[in-house]
């Protein structure tokens, strides 16, 4: 039983490891985003303007 449970231990250690990688790169990734979408918004909004 503790067996069991170690393992478990150890892959929701794993996942959540995973999963902050995730979030790291996801964060990373939408700022790259709203930086692209802000260079593109900042030239249209001082052309109509």
């Amino acid at each position: 039983m503790r067996v069991k449970n170690t393992s478990l231990c150890i892959i929701t250690t794993l996942n959540l490891s995973g999963f902050l990688d995730f979030l790291n790169i996801l964060f990373y990734n939408s700022r790259w985003i709203l930086d692209l979408a802000l260079g593109f918004s900042i030239p249209l909004n001082s052309s109509t303007s």
